[in-house]
């Protein structure tokens, strides 16, 4: 079971990528949530930077979905679309959008 500290955590990444909001937000969005939210026992302990917010999509949310795809595509029919760039910082990013029905 997923204790509420890491379920918010998880959850607050996962809006910060489905928003399409820059991660440099999060640096303060979090005070700003202890401020908002005084007597929030979770609020209190939370703390995210933006090096935490990618570590948590690209080798946690990512990983797991990378499985979940892997085995949709083995038993059914699919398509791909492939986007490829490179950011500001000089990393390369493959985004994909695996369609499936």
């Amino acid at each position: 079971m997923i204790d509420h500290h890491v379920r918010s955590e998880l959850a607050i990444a996962a809006y910060f990528t489905e928003h399409n909001i820059p991660f440099s937000c999060v640096d303060h969005f979090l005070p700003t949530c202890k401020i908002a939210f005084p007597d929030s026992e979770i609020a209190k302990t939370l703390s995210m930077k933006q090096t935490k917010l990618s570590y948590i999509l690209q080798d946690g949310l990512a990983f797991e979905e990378n499985i979940f795809i892997s085995n949709v595509c083995r038993s059914q029919k699919f398509s791909i679309v492939i986007d490829e760039s490179t950011d500001i910082s000089v990393t390369q990013v493959l985004a994909f959008v695996v369609r499936y029905f």
